[in-house]
């Protein structure tokens, strides 16, 4: 009895870890008054793609927020499926009422990005974390 009731209590652990690292993984943050910034490091695999998407629309909905300013400044590299998927999130902000600046594109991604074909001109794009943000407020309605 008392090795199940360990084993299950290990079993809890290991999913709240699991939540925890989940939620540091994409960390949405508020910016600013109705905007979002969405820095990523480490691996962007296709698993990771999908979570920061569910947590950044659904975040979107709550905030009621305008723009979102997603930073790869810290991603090394992305292969042609995650940065698809960044393309899809970029589309499903637009959905929701949202506009969205890619900031901080390294060289390896820009050249996948380039290779996929990518349509540049439906993309915002900035070269840093503060030109997205000062992009933003001017999106909305901010003097600068």
């Amino acid at each position: 009895m008392e090795l199940e009731a360990s084993a299950e209590n290990l079993k809890d652990l290991v999913q709240k870890l699991k939540l925890s690292q989940e939620e540091l993984s994409t960390p949405v943050v508020r910016a600013w008054d109705r905007i979002l910034a969405l820095p990523l490091i480490g691996v962007v695999d296709t698993y990771r793609a999908q979570s920061i998407m569910d947590v950044l629309l659904t975040t979107i909905m709550e905030t009621q927020s305008k723009v979102v300013i997603v930073d790869v400044t810290g991603v090394a590299s992305m292969d042609t499926e995650v940065t698809n998927h960044l393309i899809r999130t970029v589309q499903s902000t637009k959905l929701l009422g949202a506009e969205c600046v890619i900031t901080g594109i390294r060289p390896e991604v820009a050249q996948t990005m380039t290779h996929l074909g990518v349509d540049m001109s439906r993309l915002v794009i900035k070269s840093d974390m503060q030109d997205g943000l000062r992009w933003g407020l001017k999106k909305m309605g901010y003097i600068i």
